[in-house]
């Protein structure tokens, strides 16, 4: 074989070398791209599963919150006491910090759900509960304490109340266009 021959040869291996290097680069980065997306679907599942088990614990105070009688007879007292920062008793300041916790698992899902993490899956998970934290007349005392302790959460339920008004309506989550 002559020089010129062999540098042509030489000149075909580079550049199927070069080839070969830039599909094993796309082939890597689609497979490494698939397993992220695998990977970030996993722990949202997980993440949504831990949020499941923190809601079996605050569902008795999720309930009175739903429940008219519940509310008036057991949390309307006591968000009367809050808002005043009136003096609890030993059952009332037990009582408030298992509110607090349960109103705290909500402002969560709000930052979840403001840091795009399966924003959908988390508001759906939980949309009535938000729903029933809107501000509301017949809710009024929670209202107040909501917009005085949790002024982020009660910001959110404010400008999702559209949101949330479709949702319950027609199973279809459109989110409001704003930072959280």
């Amino acid at each position: 074989m002559n020089p010129e021959t062999m540098a042509h040869w030489g000149e075909a291996a580079e550049g199927l070398g070069a080839l070969l290097t830039f599909v094993a680069i796309v082939v890597g980065g689609i497979v490494g791209l698939s397993r992220y997306k695998t990977q970030v679907r996993v722990s949202a599942a997980e993440m949504l599963l831990k949020l499941e088990d923190e809601f079996r614990t605050v569902a008795p105070v999720c309930l009175e919150i739903e429940l008219p009688h519940l509310y008036e007879a057991r949390l309307r007292p006591l968000l009367k006491k809050l808002n005043l920062k009136g003096n609890l008793t030993d059952d009332e300041a037990k009582k408030a910090v298992e509110l607090d916790r349960c109103l705290r698992f909500f402002f969560i899902c709000v930052v979840l759900q403001s840091l795009k993490i399966e924003q959908k899956a988390v508001v759906k998970a939980y949309y009535f509960y938000l729903d029933l934290l809107q501000p509301k007349t017949e809710r009024h005392d929670l209202s107040v304490y909501l917009k005085g302790s949790y002024p982020r959460l009660s910001d959110w339920l404010t400008r999702n109340t559209p949101s949330l008004q479709e949702y319950r309506d027609t199973g279809t989550w459109r989110p409001v266009k704003s930072n959280c």
